[in-house]
């Protein structure tokens, strides 16, 4: 009987790339050696302290111009509770935001072109959030940052 050659199934793939991994984590040093220096100094200033403040004032901002629209269009407040519940969620994962937001202020025309003012504010967001997941340091961060671009985008296809 011919000898049947491997098939490369997917868990094959993750199998081979799994230890390939776990071998390229292994390190050659001794344990008797001295560590190096750098890596036992007090680590640096985190690098995504200030994307972090960035992302949040946006959030934050993004907020207050939904709640506006509500104040002045009590008829779209129903359909715009869910994005403000999700921007609160959003700012309490990031740790909140104590500054000063800036806002236009009252929204000029109808609800329709006040629902267009907020669905064009949320399109924004989402793509804020998602160039904030790409320049994250931290890949906990990127995670966050990516999942909340996500959740706007859902948000936006059921406000349409």
């Amino acid at each position: 009987m011919p000898a049947r050659p491997l098939a490369a199934t997917r868990r094959t793939a993750l199998v081979v790339t799994a230890g390939l991994t776990g071998l390229a984590a292994c390190t050659t040093e001794s344990p008797d050696e001295p560590a190096d220096p750098a890596s036992t100094s007090a680590p640096p200033v985190d690098a995504d302290q200030e994307l972090v403040d960035e992302t949040a004032q946006r959030i934050a901002e993004t907020n207050i111009s939904v709640q506006q629209v509500g104040e002045d269009f009590p008829a779209l407040r129903g359909a715009l509770r869910p994005l403000e519940r999700m921007h609160a969620a959003h700012l309490e994962a990031v740790g909140g935001f104590e500054g000063s937001v800036s806002t236009d202020g009252a929204v000029g025309g109808g609800r329709s072109q006040a629902m267009s003012e907020v669905l064009t504010a949320q399109r924004q967001l989402q793509r804020a959030l998602a160039t904030a997941a790409v320049r994250a340091e931290s890949g906990t961060l990127a995670k966050l940052f990516a999942s909340m671009s996500a959740a706007v985008a859902q948000h936006l296809v059921v406000l349409g």
